[in-house]
């Protein structure tokens, strides 16, 4: 097969997509959903920019440029591109550090390295990371999110940049009654607003009561900052070349977190609405969203998992919904910037706390504390390594850690003696598992333990063993020889067989066909043991082996 005959699957698909989209009769359903999605973006996008220390009109014209972009080129039929909760710890990071020329840069390099892997077809690999890894990284980002905003939340000067910074009293002291009220009103708000109408803007309704409650009692509380350009600049900032190569790490994390982020939405969103994403593409797409966004002046973005469950929830069933939602973002752009100066910055702090809080799940995280504690850890000791080292490193902690969880679930392989009545010159056993380096010594010990001349070992059910699980069976024959006793083996597969040979174990053993059924071993041992008998006497015998 061709290396471009998967994407022309894709272009095909992709087109037969937004034929059916635009002339399958739901339409005019999915515009609707379109603008009930923008209610929830735009203020969630705003409260992004601001918690990453961007102008606020920079998250909805950002959200209208990648919503475009993500809906044209991408895969998954209700997956909104935008503004990301995910991104936002890192992306503040980076301004911070290297300044908006900085996050620009970070911005079109990580698209170009999402274009770059989703050619080289790396996509399908994050299928393979563990469930309980990605809950920790969720929960990581929303520890994240409510570290930065909840200073603002409590009304503080920009002194305190971080709630870990809260380290005395002195603080109580700057606490706004205003803002905490105002925050209050948009959590209770946002929580409350989805259990009474599922399908209503949670996100707007929440920020709207808070702002005109703001100006009904007069609340004296910080507002967001007035930007004097609420447009998109084409072009990249000038910058040094070894100014630009030492971006390239911090890139690379923003391209693995942005690409990590896109793909779990859109396989969330699979789940959803049904369907079945291109991850490659998907990589491509949000490349090049980046890669725009980057050229145009605008922030980091990946799939809002919270716009597009927010598409789904308003009936959205196409690609139509997110069109009309990047559309919408660009129109509210020019009827709002002008007055985004008017929103309290505690009103887009809590309704970003509201959303961590989501990410978190404190009952989901229990609930999985008490039926998979092995899971749990999996999870706490991703979220550390994210909260202590960073994303790439905790995730890659966490899938350490998960790993090290499946080899101590495999750790057990079951050594079960089949009783016989040939005396006790022969024992047999049934081993049921791989043989590897967590579980050969305490099965070559098991085996050695046995009082009987010849130990019969049953390999039928063991699907393969590596070379510690060899060298462990190697010293047991060894010691077996010396009290002059035998190992024999029996009921291998043929690739187990082949290890066996190539490994010169079964000649150590003195096995001359080790894919011999147990049943036909045991016979032979038991007409030695029992020569008087004929085999109907020996019928028992074989019925309890079998059981």
């Amino acid at each position: 097969m061709s290396s471009l005959t998967p994407w022309l699957e894709a272009a095909r698909d992709t087109r037969l997509a937004w034929h059916e989209a635009l002339f399958g009769g739901h339409a005019l359903r999915n515009v609707t959903a379109g603008i009930s999605t923008a209610l929830v973006a735009i203020p969630l996008n705003v409260a992004l920019a601001l918690a990453c220390q961007l102008p606020a009109s920079v998250g909805l014209w950002t959200g209208a440029v990648a919503g475009l972009l993500g809906a044209v080129f991408g895969s998954s039929k209700l997956q909104v591109t935008g503004p990301e909760i995910a991104l936002a710890p890192l992306t503040m990071a980076i301004v911070v550090e290297h300044g908006l020329t900085g996050l620009l840069w970070c911005t079109f390099l990580a698209g170009a390295m999402q274009v770059g892997l989703g050619l080289l077809r790396v996509g399908r690999l994050v299928h393979q990371i563990p469930l309980p890894v990605i809950v920790g990284f969720l929960v990581a980002i929303g520890l994240l999110v409510l570290d930065s905003q909840a200073p603002r939340v409590l009304g503080l000067s920009e002194t305190y940049g971080f709630a870990h910074e809260l380290r005395d009293a002195r603080w109580l002291g700057e606490v706004g009654v205003g803002p905490v009220a105002l925050g209050a009103v948009v959590v209770v708000l946002f929580w409350a607003i989805p259990r009474l109408s599922p399908r209503a803007p949670a996100a707007l309704l929440a920020v709207g009561a808070a702002v005109a409650l703001a100006a009904a009692l007069g609340v004296d509380a910080p507002r967001v900052p007035s930007a004097a350009s609420s447009g998109p600049a084409l072009g990249l900032p000038d910058a040094e070349l070894a100014g630009v190569l030492t971006l390239l790490p911090t890139a690379l994390a923003l391209c693995l977190l942005a690409s990590l982020s896109s793909l779990l939405s859109a396989a969330g969103m699979d789940t959803r609405v049904g369907g079945q994403h291109r991850s490659d593409q998907e990589l491509v797409a949000h490349g090049l969203a980046n890669m725009t966004c980057g050229l145009v002046g605008g922030m980091p973005v990946a799939g809002s998992f919270v716009a597009s469950t927010a598409a789904a929830d308003a009936g959205g069933t196409s690609r139509v919904a997110p069109l009309t939602q990047a559309a919408v973002l660009g129109v509210a752009l020019l009827l709002l910037g002008p007055h985004l100066d008017q929103i309290p910055l505690a009103v887009l702090a809590a309704l970003l706390v509201g959303v961590a809080a989501s990410l978190i799940q404190p009952r989901a995280l229990l609930r999985l504390r008490r039926g998979s504690p092995g899971d749990f850890a999996v999870v706490v000791a991703t979220t550390l390594g994210i909260l202590a080292f960073g994303v790439v490193i905790g995730v890659v902690l966490g899938v350490s850690a998960a790993l090290v969880r499946l080899a101590a679930i495999h750790a057990k392989v079951s050594v079960r003696r089949v009783p016989l009545e040939a005396g006790g010159s022969v024992a047999a056993f049934r081993l049921e598992g791989p043989l590897h380096f967590g579980n050969a010594r305490v099965t070559a010990d098991a085996l050695e333990a046995a009082d009987a001349r010849t130990v019969l070992v049953d390999l039928a059910l063991v699907p393969t063993l590596d070379v510690s699980a060899i060298d462990a069976l190697h010293q047991l024959v060894e010691r077996l020889h010396t009290e002059d006793r035998r190992l024999v083996f029996c009921g291998a597969r043929p690739s187990l067989e082949r290890a066996l040979r190539a490994s010169a174990l079964a000649d150590d053993a003195d096995d001359v066909d080790v894919t011999r059924p147990l049943t036909e071993v045991i016979r032979e041992h038991a007409r030695i043991a029992h020569h008087e008998r004929d085999d109907r006497a020996l019928a028992p015998l074989f019925e309890s082996i079998a059981r």
